[in-house]
């Protein structure tokens, strides 16, 4: 092993590494930059093009370069969550099919939803609207525990029940 000198190893962490930032900084930088992404995104859903798209994944390279560079800083279940989030989500919206991905996901909603018998610009607004409401959902699921502002209601009901069934822990 090379013996190294406190001068050296400050270079190394300075030269080598980039500043660490505390974690809510890192995920609300990474959250700000999906919801900013995806959400332009939905509103140009019926305008998009291929120059368009190309700009989309220029950004969300931008994002996952910033996860990979902080992934060892970012919790694992969080880590988890954004991959599966970028294979199910972010490879359909911005891969090569995405107009086929686009085009089936609208005549779906519409087929779903065709007891409204509106006009397709009706049905727009409010497939834009579900993807909307699916976003912020997909983005809940993967940041809540990672900033801390989980459902406080739910614990709370969660370790009443548990303290009703197995006695309090102050008890034992």
């Amino acid at each position: 092993m090379v013996k190294l000198d406190n001068e050296r190893v400050e270079q190394i962490l300075q030269n080598e590494t980039m500043k660490t930032q505390p974690l809510p900084t890192i995920l609300r930088g990474i959250y700000t930059r999906y919801i900013n992404l995806y959400e332009d995104y939905i509103a140009e859903i019926d305008k998009l093009t291929d120059d368009k798209i190309d700009a989309y994944k220029r950004q969300n390279a931008e994002t996952q370069s910033l996860i990979k560079y902080y992934y060892m800083d970012i919790p694992q279940d969080v880590c988890y969550e954004l991959n599966k989030f970028e294979e199910n989500v972010a490879d359909e919206l911005l891969g090569r099919e995405w107009k086929r991905g686009i085009y089936d996901a609208f005549e779906e909603f519409k087929e779903n939803n065709d007891a409204w018998n509106k006009s397709d610009d009706y049905y727009m607004a409010e497939f834009k609207k579900a993807l909307r409401k699916e976003l912020y959902k997909a983005m809940e699921n993967i940041f809540r525990d990672g900033f801390g502002t989980h459902s406080e209601t739910a614990k709370n009901i969660f370790t009443g029940i548990s303290n009703l069934l197995f006695g309090s822990s102050k008890e034992k």
